[in-house]
């Protein structure tokens, strides 16, 4: 299939306002304690096309604390690790993030405009607000596999070593459109920690739920539920 090329003006960036920087810690907070949903534990997204015959599919990502600091748009300096960012971040209202922990990778307005997406991207209660395709557009600076958003931003996930599971590599303010011709809706979202060798606990469901029995063997192996259960919406 040929791929589009779209520039960085489909992600709304020519509309961004450049933030302050205690806007900038604001929402780099908010942005942690949003990610601390899924941080330092591996995802499944559960979804397919909006029909009842489609089938389900799954993609599963490890989401880490030092994943954090790459997709706010920061780097590491000689004051922090990605590790510590995430952490100064998750408690800055506890104790303020110091000025110079943060280092913008390209520019506060790349970071600016990745942070106004960041917390509602990981809103799983509203899963049926998103959306995820095999990420096959050429983009300008954006490499990764695969797209998941809502019509706020996209995330995209990527294996940066062929044997590794896929990462998030990237906060993108836009749509999924942008990214992928071809896409599904999110019905689920599941995590587990490292401990677990199954997915149980559900973050994010569609409200009418899963009948497991309706999961193909693929999906059904790698999660645990007896096959007379329903995977449900978290109260």
């Amino acid at each position: 299939m040929a791929r589009k090329r779209i520039s960085t003006t489909s992600w709304n960036y020519n509309s961004i306002r450049v933030k302050s920087d205690e806007e900038i810690k604001d929402l780099l907070c908010k942005s942690a304690n949003a990610y601390s949903l899924i941080c330092d534990k591996a995802v499944m997204f559960i979804y397919r096309k909006n029909s009842p015959e489609a089938e389900y599919k799954y993609y599963i990502a490890n989401c880490k604390k030092e994943n954090f600091i790459h997709l706010v748009g920061c780097k590491v300096n000689n004051y922090v690790s990605a590790e510590a960012f995430y952490d100064e971040c998750l408690n800055h209202m506890e104790k303020p993030i110091e000025k110079e922990h943060i280092t913008y990778k390209e520019s506060k307005k790349t970071t600016s405009a990745k942070l106004e997406v960041f917390p509602s991207m990981f809103d799983y209660k509203g899963v049926k607000a998103y959306r995820m395709g095999v990420h096959n557009k050429i983009t300008i600076k954006n490499t990764f596999e695969m797209a998941m958003g809502n019509n706020k931003g996209v995330l995209g996930f990527d294996k940066r070593k062929e044997s590794m599971i896929p990462v998030p590599v990237t906060m993108l303010n836009g749509i999924i459109g942008d990214y992928a011709t071809d896409y599904s809706n999110v019905i689920a979202v599941l995590v587990k920690d490292g401990s677990e060798k199954r997915f149980r606990q559900v973050v994010g469901c569609v409200t009418k739920g899963i009948a497991v029995s309706d999961l193909p063997p693929a999906i059904r192996d790698k999660i645990d539920f007896c096959d007379e259960e329903r995977i449900t919406k978290p109260v």
